[in-house]
């Protein structure tokens, strides 16, 4: 009996033994399910924390970047507002170019067409000299060069306002494309912002806080109850050795139902443990997942607030560019206009230099015609004036001869006077007569194309 029960003392103990090395074990590893549990949770708060003043921040972001947006996209607007008026202005100006140089071109030809009269070139040769140029039309009067000249200038002027509207264009083009670009990134953002807005509004942060502190609270008190299991069970063993055999026995038997019945509640109770564990690394990676999603969202802001930087940058030269260009164009759009004015008059000038000519050949005839029509009634004249002075004498002749010998030469005096006055029509030439202001040279107000 004494051996069976040395035995019987020495399995139990052996039991005890492993039974306490189990609930060692079991202890640390809920100790460091306990760590990990609290090391979770404050990143968990941290990150709640986090997403709590992201979104705001986000808000904000965005909103500051739609300022900036609308700023790229009203100065693109005013470019290319500015552009519509170069363009118009460019246009009228090419317009007017087509149809005054082919106006000028066509009355040129007719101009070419136009043959003097013989009589007036003959008078114009010999008013010249041998050493004149004998002038055949009326497009030999034309100075061509400074017409072309002046033609040249007008076509440069145009070429400059083209490349300064292409200039422009490209501007627009440049900061057009990158403001899509920079809308879609913006447009993009905000759509990341709407998704993680909508899931934080789905998502009660508070009571998935509160089921996190649930399971720590678990890890915890399984922890307390595994560490209290396993000091009871170290107090037990130092009272293992007892005199009274029965009361050993019981208390083996107690001890081992004691020792069955916490083993499979501590292994219970371990595996609680770990199914809390993961189901706070659950929680933790969802919360983390939406703040590395939030913190993407910010990076992103970020990356476009540095182009917006960069492109508030850029606008500044564009405008510096803009208003270089701006003053260009009114610069040479003034010069055009003046130009193009001067190209109207003289086509102005050619249109009536060939009507003129037209008037100055019935002018000819009617000189002409009125010069021999004054030339008849001063024959005219001339002839009745002799035929009174033939008239006069004869008359005299006759009264004296049938009176003038019975009158006394005092009497007769009275009527002794000499010859008749005799009167005679002549060409007055180069002389001035008093009440009458001689007609002024013909002139030209544009000596440089109109010889």
């Amino acid at each position: 009996m004494a051996s069976l029960s040395s035995n019987n003392s020495n399995s139990s103990g052996t039991n005890n033994y492993d039974h306490q090395n189990f609930l060692k074990r079991s202890v640390e590893v809920c100790e460091d399910y306990v760590n990990q549990a609290s090391q979770i949770l404050n990143t968990t708060k941290q990150n709640i924390e986090k997403n709590k003043l992201s979104l705001p921040k986000l808000h904000l972001c965005i909103g500051e970047i739609d300022k900036q947006l609308n700023i790229l996209k009203e100065s693109n607007f005013k470019f290319k507002d500015k552009h519509r008026s170069f363009i118009t202005d460019y246009n009228t100006l090419v317009n007017q170019k087509e149809s005054v140089f082919k106006s000028l071109e066509l009355k040129l030809q007719e101009l070419q067409l136009k043959h003097l009269d013989k009589n007036i070139n003959i008078n114009i040769k010999e008013k010249n000299g041998d050493s004149g140029e004998l002038k055949t039309t009326l497009y030999d009067f034309i100075d061509v060069d400074s017409l072309e000249i002046l033609k040249s200038q007008f076509i440069s002027e145009l070429e400059t306002l083209e490349n300064l509207c292409q200039n422009i264009l490209k501007l627009i083009t440049t900061t057009s494309n990158k403001n899509v670009d920079l809308e879609q990134q913006c447009n993009d953002i905000k759509k990341m912002y709407r998704i993680e807005s909508e899931e934080n509004n789905n998502i009660n942060n508070n009571e998935t806080l509160k089921q996190i502190v649930n399971c720590v609270n678990q890890i915890n008190n399984i922890y307390i109850e595994l560490c209290s299991s396993y000091d009871y069970n170290k107090y037990q063993n130092l009272n293992h050795h007892q005199d009274h055999q029965q009361q050993q026995q019981q208390q083996q038997q107690q001890q081992q139902s004691f020792k069955n019945r916490t083993k499979e509640e501590i292994t219970k109770l371990v595996s609680n443990s770990y199914d809390n564990i993961y189901r706070l690394k659950d929680y933790s990676r969802l919360i983390q997942e939406r703040n590395e999603k939030l913190q993407l969202v910010f990076v992103k802001c970020h990356q476009i607030s540095d182009l917006f930087i960069e492109e508030m940058e850029n606008l500044s030269r564009d405008w510096e560019i803009y208003e270089r260009s701006h003053w260009s164009f009114d610069q040479h759009h003034a010069v055009s206009n003046y130009l193009i004015n001067e190209l109207y008059s003289l086509l102005r000038w050619y249109e009536m230099f060939d009507s003129s000519y037209d008037q100055l050949l019935d002018e000819v005839k009617r000189r002409q015609k009125e010069f021999f029509r004054v030339k008849s009634l001063a024959e005219q004249y001339d002839n009745e004036l002799k035929t009174l002075y033939n008239n006069e004498q004869q008359s005299r002749m006759k009264f004296y001869e049938s009176y003038g010998k019975y009158l006394p030469v005092s009497l007769f005096s009275s009527i002794s006077d000499p010859q008749p006055i005799q009167f005679q029509v002549k060409q007055i030439e180069d002389i001035q007569v008093e009440g009458i202001t001689p007609l002024p040279p013909p002139t030209t107000n544009n000596k440089s194309t109109l010889e």
